[in-house]
């Protein structure tokens, strides 16, 4: 498997692990959302608002464009809030869909108070998209604190067998 197939692969399955989580929580009670729970992030709200904000930070990066921070707290539409993740996540999927196996090899410096080095693009997608695998499982794990029942099965091998 190419670097570009591995990397296409993964931003793919981000947006469809991206979709089976929303799909699950979304018809809940609203009230779900901002429940406050002991996590990384107090409620599935903000989890949800950690990885929208993440995927749009180092989409920027690799974009080499200026990130803007969200600057107001999401109001109760939560049916806007859920598109608009689904599409952050799309627009990074058409963004390493755009690339050759050289532009993923280019390496790119980042200089963030948390983070200072330079990796090829390649890595930096898949940290972007392991960090959104990564608070999806919290997503689970507070959904089941709170009650919730049958959460989606959003392994990467799942994807693969289930929708390729």
């Amino acid at each position: 498997m190419s670097l570009k197939n591995l990397t296409t692969d993964l931003t793919t399955y981000n947006v469809w692990a991206n979709h089976q989580i929303i799909v699950w929580i979304k018809d809940k009670s609203p009230e779900i959302l901002t429940q406050k729970i002991p996590s990384s992030f107090s409620t599935i709200k903000s989890t949800f608002l950690h990885i929208w904000n993440a995927e749009r930070f180092w989409l920027s990066f690799l974009k080499h464009l200026e990130f803007e921070p969200f600057r107001k707290e999401f109001d109760e539409n939560f049916e806007a809030f859920f598109e608009g993740i689904i599409n952050q996540s799309l627009k990074f999927e058409t963004f390493a869909h755009s690339l050759t196996e050289e532009q993923l090899e280019e390496n790119r410096t980042i200089d963030t108070p948390w983070l200072k080095g330079t990796l090829p693009v390649y890595d930096y997608i898949q940290h972007a998209m392991n960090h959104s695998t990564y608070h999806r499982g919290q997503l689970i794990t507070m959904g089941r604190m709170l009650g919730l029942e049958n959460p989606p099965n959003t392994d990467f091998t799942n994807y693969k067998i289930n929708k390729v």
